[in-house]
């Protein structure tokens, strides 16, 4: 059940940028797509940029995708993630995560949204902390999933610290203490001591 909604989460989600012209991250994260103002003329330069191995121009192939061919968006945002672009990195966990234009997998969307976190990708972060609460792709952990979700609210993204708030309770006043120490030292660390 818990996958059908994340599955029409990121549907919702992932639709409302395409047609909106921005994530509802946007507040949260930066978040954009891109492929709402690209004409015609922009999508050849883009498809330039795209041969010539720019990630940012292959994300934005991926959203130009999205709607119509998932598993075209899923190869774009692969080239972009291998390259480096962390929104690219999230957008392929969530992917993988749900099963979209990819057979689901997720240690592979743990694997792409941690590249995603530790570039600070609030989105990354979040999602991150979804699957240690939920144990999806890793082992269920409260403390890591506090973690994440805590990065995640430092970056701006309302949903993490709502999450983050919700998942206090699992945990005991000490766990709590060594999560908010961790979440420090790893935003002090500009996500790289975060394990």
């Amino acid at each position: 059940m818990k996958t059908i909604i994340n599955a029409l989460f990121l549907f919702v989600a992932l639709t409302t940028v395409v047609g909106c012209g921005q994530s509802e991250f946007e507040g949260d994260s930066g978040t954009t797509n891109p492929s709402a103002s690209i004409d015609q003329s922009d999508f050849v330069t883009t498809v330039t940029h795209v041969d010539a191995g720019d990630a940012q121009s292959q994300y934005d192939l991926g959203w130009r995708y999205f709607t119509e061919n998932a598993e075209k968006a899923v190869n774009w945002w692969h080239l972009a993630a291998e390259n480096g672009h962390a929104e690219a990195q999230w957008a392929l966990g969530s992917m993988y995560a749900d099963g979209l234009g990819i057979p689901q997998n997720y240690q592979e969307a743990v694997k792409w949204y941690k590249l995603s976190a530790h570039q600070g990708n609030a989105s990354g972060l979040r999602l991150l902390g979804y699957m240690y609460r939920e144990g999806n792709g890793v082992p269920q952990d409260f403390q890591r999933a506090y973690v994440w979700y805590s990065l995640s609210a430092a970056k701006g993204n309302t949903m993490g610290a709502l999450e983050r708030d919700e998942i206090r309770i699992h945990l005991s006043a000490q766990a709590l203490e060594q999560a908010q120490a961790q979440a420090t030292r790893c935003f002090e660390s500009s996500f790289q001591d975060c394990d």
